[in-house]
């Protein structure tokens, strides 16, 4: 019995000892699996970003250099793009370039690309693809030192331009869009010009 009872122990701690090495050997294959993937995962994020803050960065110029039309106050849409003029004037005409934004970063973001507008500074216009009530909402409230200096205040975008080594692109946190309930998240880019804060761009992305 006790011989019996020994060799059963043996081989018992030797199955021990053949999981715990099988164990071992799994545990850290899958460990260079994640950390493989982790790390793939990073860099494909980080090119995404570079990306994206590539096109951001082009819009601004673009914005910048827009020719400028004479228009009434009304509703304009070139496409899929609005034109909300609040006070007759003179506006930048940014629906090409609008469209041609929204194209590359849904290549970028899978089409998760939301709303695309262009808050201008003072308030007498905007650009929005497409209009939306959330936005229109928020538009009509809209002034010179209201809407957008609030959003650039909070979000601590106010003179960037200043910071040769800092980042004028936020990303904010994910949060649900009142009225549409969709999970976005937005990326805002101010536009300065010579020391003033010409527009602020806004980009809901779906999560």
């Amino acid at each position: 019995m006790k011989t019996k009872h020994y060799q059963f122990s043996k081989q018992f701690i030797a199955a021990i000892k053949y999981f715990t090495l099988f164990f071992c050997i799994l545990s850290s294959l899958y460990l260079i699996y994640n950390i493989y993937h982790i790390e793939n995962f990073h860099n494909k994020y980080l090119t995404k970003v570079q990306n994206i803050y590539s096109y951001v960065r082009r819009f601004g110029s673009y914005h910048n250099n827009a020719l400028e039309e004479y228009k009434l106050e009304n509703h304009y849409k070139t496409n899929n793009v609005s034109l909300i003029v609040n006070t007759a004037g003179n506006v930048k005409i940014l629906s090409e370039g609008i469209d041609k934004l929204r194209s590359e970063l849904n290549s970028i973001t899978n089409n998760n690309i939301w709303t695309i507008a262009v808050f201008e500074n003072p308030a007498n216009y905007a650009h929005f693809d497409p209009i939306r009530p959330e936005y229109l909402n928020q538009f009509d409230k809209y002034g010179e030192n209201s809407v957008m200096y609030r959003i650039v205040e909070r979000e601590g975008l106010i003179n960037t331009y200043q910071s040769f080594y800092g980042c004028n692109l936020k990303l904010t946190e994910s949060y649900t869009e009142n009225g549409s309930h969709i999970q976005i998240r937005t990326l805002y880019y101010p536009i300065y010009n010579n020391r003033h804060l010409d527009a602020l761009l806004a980009i809901d992305i779906k999560k």
